[in-house]
């Protein structure tokens, strides 16, 4: 990842630990993805715990992702954390990647 995307990355990924910035507000982050992602760009953020409780939980995440992936236009991109469980799942499921 480039700086700028790595840093988006890290907020994300801060938010979902229930970390919060005072030093950078919110808006900064919203453009800082707005430089990563294109100002036109629709981002769409996955949220998920690090395990599945459901016996078909997975299968749903991995059904969502590759459906959403090739229903939405090439502006769509998917943000997570990074975190392992549903976000990497949906990942490792929304096509080539390209767009997460």
């Amino acid at each position: 990842l480039d700086e700028s995307a790595a840093a988006a990355v890290a907020v994300v990924k801060a938010a979902c630990a229930g970390e919060s910035s005072e030093a950078r507000p919110v808006n900064e982050e919203v453009i800082r993805l707005r430089r990563v992602f294109g100002r036109d760009a629709c981002i769409v953020c996955i949220l998920g715990g690090a395990s599945f409780h459901g016996a078909e939980s997975e299968e749903l995440v991995k059904e969502l992702a590759s459906r959403l992936e090739s229903a939405s236009g090439p502006k769509v991109k998917f943000l997570t954390g990074g975190m392992a469980g549903v976000q990497e799942t949906f990942a490792k499921h929304c096509g080539d990647g390209s767009r997460v």
